[in-house]
């Protein structure tokens, strides 16, 4: 298993760099290999609300050089990797059904918020500035969201 940490913070070696480090020290006593982004410096943009990353359905965000696309496809890639090498009673963790239902609930709640944050982007973007309940209900269930998919991706890994 390789544990992947991005930070993101303004100062490459502050206190978050020092925090990451702790940690990987301890996870390098449990021979658990790991690695660093840092992305201190790097252009980091923040989301357009463009809509490409949805319309294109490729999970990359249309501005080529945020930093955000390489935090992407190294975690699909871990994912990938850990999902065909760790095994349950003789097979990859990705096999069972289980595992795939919980990965499905995860994906399709994922993407429902999505599409909630989405419509009140294209509000706001349309001048729409009465939307207060709907830009609330999508704040609230996306962190619901991203609250059970950390949950599930726990049960997944089997921490």
């Amino acid at each position: 298993m390789k544990v992947v940490a991005f930070n993101r913070s303004a100062r490459k070696n502050g206190n978050t760099t020092i925090l990451i480090e702790k940690v990987f020290e301890e996870l390098g006593k449990e021979s658990i290999e790991t690695e660093l982004v840092h992305h201190a410096g790097r252009n980091n943009k923040g989301c357009p609300a463009c809509f490409r990353c949805f319309k294109n359905k490729d999970c990359r965000c249309s501005v080529k050089d945020d930093s955000i696309n390489e935090c992407i496809e190294k975690m699909i890639d871990e994912l990938k990797k850990y999902a065909n090498e760790r095994e349950q009673w003789g097979r990859p963790i990705g096999k069972p059904q289980m595992v795939q239902e919980e990965l499905a609930r995860m994906i399709v709640e994922t993407e429902a918020a999505r599409s909630m944050v989405y419509k009140c982007a294209v509000q706001k973007d349309a001048r729409n500035l009465g939307n207060a309940l709907e830009t609330v209900i999508a704040k609230y269930y996306s962190c619901d969201v991203v609250s059970k998919v950390a949950d599930g991706a726990l049960r997944i890994v089997g921490v």
